[in-house]
């Protein structure tokens, strides 16, 4: 089955990080699939599967312009927000932050 997402280094994915929750994370690596939600730290070097999982279809969201401001704020409305602590998503705290919008399509 093709991938609903790309795992191109630099995209973003939805992943659920095993026993600690949904982060929003980038693509380092595509094969094998290495993903960071944190610029440095435990979650800064993740292999898909031993470590998180990616939910295709809210991946695939995130990477639509139109999409991902509907999925943020759904989530925020829902009280279920996504977060991050990565530089490409504006959080330069070293914090993880709630994500509202994706930088890279506010232009």
């Amino acid at each position: 089955m093709e991938n609903l997402y790309t795992t191109n280094p630099g995209d973003h994915l939805v992943i659920n990080v095993i026993s600690i929750g949904t982060f929003i994370g980038e693509v380092v690596q595509t094969s094998p699939l290495i993903v960071k939600a944190e610029e440095t730290g435990p979650l800064s070097n993740m292999r898909k599967g031993a470590e998180f999982k990616v939910l295709a279809n809210l991946s695939s969201k995130i990477q639509d312009p139109v999409q991902s401001k509907i999925l943020l704020e759904k989530a925020k409305k829902d009280g279920k927000p996504y977060y991050s602590s990565l530089w490409s998503l504006g959080v330069f705290t070293g914090v993880f932050e709630e994500i509202l919008f994706i930088p890279k399509f506010e232009k």
